[in-house]
C-alpha cells in the first residue's frame, strides 16, 4: 500500500499568481520589500498576472506571501489583493488494485462508434487534457486539437487524453471535441497557469468542458488560478471533472490524503464525478456497471454524481484498451450530456437531469 509521500510539488517554484488589475500595487510593495522578480505572463480573460524569479525555496515564497499580505491587510482594513502561489494541475491518474497505484491499460476488442447522419444537431464539447493522438475513432471532422501527438507514446497514461475523447464520442457521435492538450512531459503535469489558460480560452466556445486531471492544496483551498478560470467560463457551460482516485490512500501520496478536495471539480459551479464499480485483485472489473462506488474514489460531500469508470474500453494510441479511474466516469458524464443535448434539443444543465438514472447523485453518508 502507498503509505507515505512520493516526491511530487504542488507549486511551481519561484513563482505567484496576482490579481492583475492590482498588479502595479503589488510590484510597488515588492520594490519596497527589497524583492527581485519580472512579470512572466499576464491574461485579460483570467484577470491574472504571473510573476517569477523569487527563488526555489518555497518557504522563502511563503514568507513573501505573508509579508505581502500583513502589510496590505495593515494598510487597507483587513483588505488585500486576490494572489497565491503558482500550482501544479496533475493528471488524474488511472486507477490500479492498490491504492494510487497506476492502472495500465489492457488490450482490448474495438467499439464501433456510430458515424452520424450529415446535417443533424452538433453539440460543442472542450477537453482539457493530454495531447491527443490519432485514431481511427477520432477523425478530424469531429475531432480537433491545439496538438496531434504521433507514433505510440513510451508511458501509457500520454494517453489519457486520447482515451477520454473516444469516450466522449462513444456517448456523444454527434459531438464536435475541441481538445487542448495542456498536460504534457514525462510526468503528463501542467502548470495550473496552462490549464487555466485552456480552460477559460475552450471555455468560451463550447457547450461542455471535460477536465479530467487535478490541483490539491496543503490548506485546501482552491488555487487563485484555477478558481478563476472556472469563474470565467460562461454561466451556460457545463464543466465536469474528475473527482479524483485518492479515494482509498492512506497517509500523504503526491501531496493529498484520502480527504483532499481536488480541483477544479470541488469547486461549486463543476459537476465533480466520481467512479462506480470494483476493481479486483488483478485490476479487471469484478462488477462492472455495478453501483457500488469505486474504492478509489473519494467519498467527500463534494462529489455529485457516479457512473462506471472500472474496466471501461476506449482508444488507446495504436489501438483500443479498458481503463479505470474517475477520468473515465467523467468522460462518459460529458458524452451522455452532449448526447442528450443534440438528441432532445435541451440546455447542458438539463440533459444532465434527463440521465439521471445512468449518472446518479451521489449521496453523501458521512464517511470520508
Amino acid at each position: 500500500m502507498a503509505t507515505q509521500d512520493e516526491p511530487f510539488r504542488t507549486t511551481v517554484p519561484g513563482e505567484l499568481v496576482v490579481d492583475l488589475e492590482h498588479l502595479g500595487l503589488i510590484e510597488t510593495e515588492l520594490a519596497a520589500l527589497g524583492v527581485d522578480h519580472s512579470v512572466k505572463e499576464t491574461h485579460e480573460l483570467l484577470g491574472l498576472a504571473l510573476l517569477s524569479g523569487f527563488g526555489e525555496s518555497e518557504a522563502a515564497l511563503d514568507g513573501v506571501l505573508h509579508e505581502l499580505r500583513r502589510r496590505f491587510s495593515g494598510r487597507f482594513g483587513g483588505w488585500f489583493p486576490e494572489l497565491g502561489k503558482q500550482r501544479v494541475a496533475d493528471l488524474v491518474r488511472p486507477a490500479g488494485p492498490k491504492p494510487m497505484s497506476e492502472g495500465l491499460p489492457e488490450p482490448a476488442d474495438p467499439v464501433v462508434i456510430p458515424t452520424p447522419e450529415a446535417g443533424g444537431p452538433t453539440v460543442r464539447v472542450g477537453v482539457v487534457d493530454t495531447p491527443v493522438y490519432h485514431h481511427e475513432s477520432l477523425p478530424e471532422e469531429w475531432v480537433t486539437a491545439d496538438e496531434w501527438g504521433t507514433g505510440v507514446p513510451d508511458v501509457p497514461r500520454a494517453g489519457h487524453g486520447t482515451f477520454v475523447t473516444s469516450l466522449i464520442r462513444q456517448g456523444a457521435p454527434r459531438a464536435h471535441v475541441s481538445v487542448r492538450g495542456a498536460l504534457k512531459g514525462l510526468e503528463n503535469t501542467a502548470d495550473a497557469w496552462d490549464a487555466a489558460v485552456a480552460i477559460v480560452e475552450l471555455g468560451q466556445r463550447v457547450d461542455v468542458l471535460n477536465l479530467s486531471f487535478a490541483a490539491y492544496t496543503e490548506d485546501g483551498e482552491a488555487p487563485l488560478v484555477i478558481r478563476r478560470a472556472i469563474e470565467r467560463v460562461p454561466s451556460g457551460v457545463l464543466v465536469v471533472a474528475a473527482a479524483g482516485n485518492h479515494g482509498d490512500v492512506i497517509g500523504l501520496v503526491r501531496g493529498r490524503t484520502s480527504r483532499s478536495p481536488s480541483y477544479p471539480a470541488a469547486m461549486p459551479r463543476v459537476v465533480a464525478v466520481g467512479s462506480s464499480g470494483l476493481i479486483g485483485s488483478t485490476g479487471s472489473a469484478v462488477e462492472p456497471g455495478s453501483e457500488t462506488l469505486s474504492e478509489f474514489t473519494p467519498k467527500l460531500p463534494w462529489v455529485d454524481r457516479t457512473t462506471r469508470g472500472v474496466a471501461v474500453t476506449g482508444a488507446v494510441p495504436g489501438g483500443w484498451a479498458t481503463w479505470s479511474g474517475t477520468s473515465f466516469a467523467a468522460a462518459r458524464v460529458t458524452g451522455l450530456v452532449a448526447d442528450q443535448m443534440a438528441t432532445a434539443g435541451v440546455s447542458a444543465a438539463d440533459a444532465l437531469e434527463l440521465i439521471e438514472s445512468l449518472v446518479p447523485v451521489f449521496e453523501w453518508t458521512g464517511e470520508a
